[in-house]
């Protein structure tokens, strides 16, 4: 992902997680490698969603 946004800065990248569980610590990572946007299962709870919009919002995304 780092080298996908060194290469591609004004590109949005969006990354197929399908988080499931462990949400907000894989939602931060990923934001914190580069990406824009990520995948969570459809199955998941109402919990891990807002979980992982708080990652997204810390990481100003």
């Amino acid at each position: 992902m780092r080298r996908f946004r060194e290469r591609f800065p004004e590109k949005e990248i969006l990354t197929d997680e399908k988080i499931m569980d462990v949400d907000y610590f894989e939602s931060q990572l990923a934001f914190n490698a580069g990406a824009d946007y990520i995948t969570a299962l459809g199955v998941t709870n109402i919990l891990t969603d807002k979980t992982c919009l708080r990652a997204a919002q810390e990481s100003s995304k």
